[in-house]
């Protein structure tokens, strides 16, 4: 019993030991990618809404609501033929996910994008070493909450601007109403003062 046992783990241990990706170098045209790809083969239930990145003959592609081949897991970095940066982010089968950085060819930073199970969150363009808060590209759920949630605090910076505005009436009113009961008080003692020097 003990030996069947030994000859199954024996026989099954590359099964056991295959790494979870594999990396792999691609060259085209004096340029380098290097990439991860799902060493497991997960079959995944795709959604239409979208797109995944995929290899096949040594070629990365990406489909819309479909995949055809290995998909991207792990790390990605893209070089210029000058060996600098051109692009590197993290895939998580075969979707976009954290932040991916791009550079141009003197390796100064461009964009940063921002994703989260395929979806982009947030892009932000680099101008004269500045970033630039760009809007969504389109309006999907996760976009729509991150939307929100911006317009939950320009309310409550309004909630907090109008209850100040209140407040400012109220207090304005408070003197108006005090202003007037010295006036009325003054307009009674000018009033008893007249009646006292009159005859």
């Amino acid at each position: 019993m003990k030996t069947l046992l030994i000859i199954f783990l024996i026989l099954n241990l590359p099964i056991f030991s295959q790494e979870k990706t594999r990396t792999i170098v691609i060259s085209n045209n004096g340029e380098k990618t290097k990439i991860e790809v799902d060493n497991k083969h997960k079959k995944l239930k795709t959604k239409t809404s979208k797109t995944y990145y995929w290899l096949k003959s040594k070629k990365v592609l990406s489909t819309q609501g479909a995949y055809q081949g290995s998909l991207l897991h792990g790390i990605y970095e893209s070089n210029y033929k000058n060996h600098q940066l051109k692009s590197q982010g993290i895939f998580k089968y075969g979707l976009k996910t954290k932040t991916w950085k791009y550079w141009d060819q003197q390796g100064v930073l461009q964009k940063t994008e921002t994703w989260k199970n395929g979806i982009l969150i947030e892009t932000l363009n680099y101008k004269n070493g500045s970033p630039e808060l760009s809007p969504l590209p389109n309006k999907n759920k996760k976009g729509l909450k991150l939307n929100l949630r911006k317009k939950k605090v320009k309310k409550s910076k309004d909630k907090e601007s109008t209850k100040k505005e209140k407040e400012d009436k109220k207090e304005e009113e408070q003197q108006k109403s005090t202003k007037k009961t010295k006036n009325t008080e003054e307009s009674a003692l000018k009033e008893n003062t007249k009646k006292e020097v009159t005859p």
